[in-house]
């Protein structure tokens, strides 16, 4: 996806990069506290996990259901030559939308559940969240001065 970016020179390599962290973490979202619902105590913990490429063993807060393990997450990305707008819903309940951070904040990323909202909001010129709370738009517009100069492409 940060190639296609890069293609339609939306913003330079620092920017790809941005895009590329506020997916990752949309997407673990979607994944871990979304589909698995792991409660946000243990996400950290999870999400370490994952990253390293170790298999998840952090306990979920009831009995495995095979149910829960079959949800899956959904992806929309569109971009154009003026903006990308990636969609991630995920099968999970959900989550309280009026709690979450409105912008980046100071100390968000120490918060239990808010650094990947942090992050989100930081990198992205819009995310906005369903009123279920089980999927987030994130849009990136167009930076003029730095997508002239922006490379073809990175890999993160």
């Amino acid at each position: 996806m940060q190639q296609t970016v890069a293609r339609a020179r939306l913003c330079d390599s620092s920017g790809q990069l941005r895009i590329g962290v506020a997916l990752r973490e949309a997407l673990l979202n979607a994944l871990l506290h979304g589909n698995l619902e792991i409660s946000l105590e243990r996400m950290d913990d999870a999400r370490e996990q994952l990253m390293s490429q170790r298999d998840l063993s952090i306990p979920i807060d009831r009995p495995v259901d095979e149910a829960l393990l079959a949800r899956r997450i959904f992806v929309n990305v569109r971009i154009s030559t003026e903006e990308a707008r990636i969609v991630i819903r995920d099968e999970g309940p959900g989550f309280d939308v009026s709690s979450a951070p409105t912008s980046w904040e100071p100390g968000g990323l120490e918060k239990k559940g808010a650094r990947s909202l942090s992050l989100m909001r930081a990198f992205m010129d819009e995310v906005v969240y369903n009123e279920a709370g089980n999927e987030v738009t994130l849009v990136k517009r167009k930076e003029e001065e730095k997508a002239a100069e922006a490379p073809h492409g990175i890999d993160v």
